[in-house]
């Protein structure tokens, strides 16, 4: 099974209630946190070649665009207002996670949390989980 096929999912409560917070489109809104999320994860994901870095890209449902190193496409959203962040080359899930042989050197996640952290300062506002 490819790992693409096998999917990562984050709990995004706390940035989804931010982000109803986040004033006029909703869906420009989480595009925008969508690309800060893919700009931060390329700042933090670890490089040897580039080839994992310059695979994150943000999926949405009116683009059809794939990165040149992508090997899998990213998942379509399911909704007009969500969008899908990762890398596409099948290794990205092994960096992030780790395996038995090789210690996590997570990116993705921390470049969410580092979003969250960034809107919560913007808009003075702690969301209670």
């Amino acid at each position: 099974k490819s790992p693409m096929n096998s999917r990562v999912t984050t709990d995004t409560t706390r940035l989804n209630r931010l982000i109803e917070r986040i004033p006029g489109n909703k869906r420009k809104a989480i595009k925008a946190v969508g690309f800060r999320v893919e700009a931060l994860a390329k700042m933090k994901a670890p490089v040897d070649l580039g080839n994992l870095r310059n695979s994150i890209y943000v999926r949405t449902n009116d683009d059809n665009a794939l990165p040149s190193e992508a090997t899998e496409e990213l998942p379509r959203p399911s909704t007009d207002d969500s969008v899908v962040i990762g890398p596409s080359v099948e290794y990205g899930i092994y960096q992030e996670l780790g395996t038995s042989v090789m210690e996590a050197q997570p990116y993705m996640l921390p470049a969410l949390r580092e979003v969250e952290s960034e809107l919560e300062q913007s808009f003075g506002v702690l969301v209670n989980e």
